[in-house]
This record gives structure tokens, C-alpha cells and sequence, in this order.
């Protein structure tokens, strides 16, 4: 087994690169968009650095104890942090935790690997903490974070780790691989199913996989996308009442997929706007074509890069611990 990972040929061969050479850096930071595979790409790489039998120096058996624990994240020198629900802060706390566990010998494999997942959402405070260890780390110790973007993390970060950026596919070439698998797997999906998921995924290969194989999630994220049209006609109070429903803190992560999900229909508008053929951009919500058509008929794409650069700004206000109903609020009153 090496990186086998779909769509992944520019990042899997930097890494080959390195294992072949006998040159791997102490740190690594896996970016891309959620779904593109970076967990696995960590992963894959951490089994390889371990494997008790590899076939080649980027390879491994993918059978041998050590392995097989890796892969279910249960083998005890692989430490897994983040915080505790997406969206939520990964506080400093849990990365103190991890340097205490990295100081200790490696219990019986080669590398103690440390992989701290979705690392944009550790506060400043946990951040820093961190940098130590990446400027000093213990003996045969290997990092790897995952992070949605390089700027995503402080620059002091980004500068000491190695940066794999993982794309996602192309839509068409995405399709071809989710009907070619599911009919080797005899899991054949109906065609449209299979294009609607490759299309909200945005070519991200695991999200697709997630939506094909779950059509009730599927329908729930149009849904939830439909909801976010009807935003536009709210009056103050209403939108007021909305974000109220966003008071407790607890529900950030809540807050911040629903983002990441606006975001996706706001360039779907702005697409459309500019008129789909002309900006050759696929869109996301292809069931929902009609529907974006005519709440864009007639607007400038400017009106909804505005609005794009507003949620951009809500984003990173919560990032900062803004509290998710002041961002909310701010954010639909400038809707």
C-alpha cells in the first residue's frame, strides 16, 4: 500500500519523494478543503514511517500489527487531537496533553507520530504552544497537522512544517470514479444520485462518498440551502430572532458548517449571476438550479461577492471567539 489516494498524484509524490530518500521532515501540514483526504493521507504516511514488512520505502504491507493498529487510530505511540466536536476550539489544554505524550520513548514502533486534526480551530494561545515542540521536537517524534489552508494557521506554524496541499477532482472526472467503485463494490447508486453528490462535494472525493452513500444527509444539506435563499426576504426582527436561536457557545460548530454551506450557495448565485456558461465554474447545486437562476436573475455578480467577502469576514470573527450570535447578527444584517 502507498498513497492510493483519488485525485492526490502531486501530493503523494513529495511524500514519495522524501521516504524514498530517507529525508522525511519532522512536520508536516496536510491542507485542503474538508473531505479531500488529509486524515488519510496522515495516516497512510504513518503506517508507512511503521510497517514492520514494507514492500518498498514508500510503501507499506497495510497488514502487520502495527499497521492494522494505525489504521484504527488504536496503536498507542499515534496520538489523534482536535477538538472535541468540528467547529469547536481546540484549546491549549489538549496540546499540553500531547507534549507530555511526546516526550515519552516510543512504546514499540520506529516513529511516536502526533496528528492534531483541523488545526485552523486551536486558539492563538494553543498555537503557540505548539511551536516548541515543532522548533524542538523529542527524538524520533513526527508531527503532522491538518489544517483547511495554509494561511489558516499562524505563519510561525506554517513555517516550520512541510506543506502538502491536497486538491479536490474534477467534478467529471469525480463522477466516473464514484460509479466506477460503487459498480466494482456491486453498490451501483443511481447516476443522478452519484452526480448531485460529486457536485455538493465539490470534488472532494470523501464527501461525495458521504453523500452518495447517505441520501437523506444529501437532502437535508439542499435543504439547508434552500433555507439560506428564503434569508434574503427577512426583515430585522425576523433575522434578530434567528440568531438569537445561536446564543449558546456551544453551538460555534453548528454555526460554522452552516457557513461553510452558505458560502457554497453564494457562489452558486454569483455563477449564475455571471451567467454559468460564461464563468465555466460547475455549480454545487445542481437540483437546485432553477431555484438559484431566479433569485439571481437580474443581480450583478458583485452583489453577491459582497455578500461572500461579509461571510468570509463572519468566518474569521468567529475564528477570533466572537460570540455565534453577534456573528450571526452581523452577518445577515449586512445579508
Amino acid at each position: 500500500m502507498s498513497f492510493d489516494l483519488y485525485g492526490q498524484d502531486s501530493a503523494a509524490a513529495v511524500l514519495k519523494s522524501h521516504l524514498r530518500q530517507g529525508k522525511t521532515r519532522h512536520a508536516y501540514l496536510f491542507h485542503g478543503a474538508p473531505g479531500t483526504g488529509r486524515r488519510t493521507m496522515a495516516l497512510r504516511l504513518a503506517m508507512i514511517l511503521n510497517c514492520q514488512n514494507p514492500p518498498a520505502p514508500d510503501a507499506c504491507c497495510g497488514a502487520c500489527r502495527m499497521c492494522r493498529l494505525i489504521a484504527k487510530t488504536e496503536h498507542p505511540d499515534l496520538s489523534v487531537v482536535a477538538a472535541e466536536t468540528p467547529g469547536e476550539i481546540l484549546k491549549i489544554d489538549a496540546i499540553r496533553d500531547l507534549q507530555r505524550t511526546l516526550t515519552l520513548t516510543p512504546y514499540e514502533a520506529k516513529w511516536r507520530i502526533a496528528m492534531i486534526l483541523r488545526f485552523e480551530e486551536a486558539n492563538p494561545a494553543a498555537q503557540n504552544a505548539l511551536l516548541k515542540t515543532l522548533e524542538e521536537p523529542p527524538e524520533r517524534v513526527k508531527l503532522f497537522l491538518t489544517a483547511s489552508a495554509p494561511n489558516a494557521v499562524l505563519p510561525t506554524i506554517l513555517s516550520r512544517c512541510e506543506p502538502i496541499r491536497l486538491r479536490p477532482m474534477r467534478i467529471g472526472a469525480l463522477i466516473e470514479t464514484l460509479k466506477q467503485e460503487r459498480n466494482e463494490t456491486g453498490n451501483a447508486a443511481d447516476a443522478g444520485v452519484v452526480e448531485r453528490a460529486a457536485h455538493l462535494s465539490g470534488g472532494r472525493v470523501g464527501f461525495a462518498k458521504q453523500l452518495t452513500d447517505d441520501l437523506e444527509r444529501m437532502e437535508k444539506y439542499e435543504a439547508d440551502a434552500l433555507d439560506f435563499l428564503g434569508l434574503f426576504t427577512l426583515n430585522t426582527r425576523e433575522k434578530f430572532a434567528l440568531a438569537a436561536g445561536f446564543r449558546e457557545t456551544r453551538r460555534r460548530g453548528e454555526l460554522r458548517a452552516l457557513f461553510q454551506l452558505w458560502e457554497t450557495v453564494l457562489r452558486d448565485l454569483m455563477i449564475s449571476a455571471a451567467g454559468a456558461s460564461e464563468s465555466g465554474v460547475p455549480p454545487s447545486f445542481i437540483a437546485l438550479k432553477e431555484r438559484i437562476r431566479a433569485e439571481a436573475s437580474g443581480k450583478d455578480p458583485g452583489y453577491y461577492r459582497e455578500r461572500l467577502e461579509n461571510l468570509n469576514q463572519a468566518v474569521a470573527n468567529l475564528n477570533a471567539n466572537v460570540s455565534p450570535q453577534l456573528t450571526l447578527e452581523n452577518f445577515l444584517i449586512n445579508l
